[in-house]
């Protein structure tokens, strides 16, 4: 399993991310704190967010990545869980995917939240043309407001 694989590295990463809704998410997080490993929690979900929170993790968690699903109606969910995780105190990264990019991106620089844009998130700038790669998706987030944050 993912744990025991931890256990067996050589050579350690920085950080590494785990996803709170994938089974044994808690095993692989005791895994790499134990290895010394700085944990980033990947939460989709409003379930997810509050299990993390729930978690023993929530305090020692070097950032919590806000993913938000690739559907049109997501916005409340990714406000919803900044209003969960936000008082934690835990920094915050706030992306979406597909159809939830840009109106996420949105919000992101409405609450002064870190966020991510790029292929791995959506091909097609918010006026829904195909882009040539990730220099004009940058150029797109930065005119909506996006820019360097304080954050690591």
């Amino acid at each position: 399993d993912a744990a025991r694989a931890v256990a067996a590295w050589d050579v350690l990463p920085d950080h590494a991310s785990v996803n709170w809704h994938e089974p044994g998410a808690p095993a692989l997080a005791q895994a790499l704190t134990d290895r010394g490993v700085a944990l980033h929690a990947g939460v989709w979900t409003v379930e997810d967010a509050q299990a993390w929170l729930d978690s023993p993790w929530s305090t020692s968690t070097a950032r919590v990545l806000l993913e938000v699903a690739d559907a049109p109606d997501q916005l409340p969910v990714a406000a919803r869980m900044l209003d969960l995780v936000l008082p934690s105190g835990v920094p915050v990264l706030l992306h979406g995917e597909g159809q939830s990019a840009w109106p996420v991106l949105d919000l992101a620089v409405q609450r002064g939240v870190p966020t991510r844009i790029g292929l791995e998130d959506v091909l097609e700038s918010p006026d829904g043309r195909a882009v040539a790669g990730n220099a004009d998706l940058v150029r797109a987030a930065v005119a909506r407001g996006a820019g360097p944050t304080a954050q690591a």
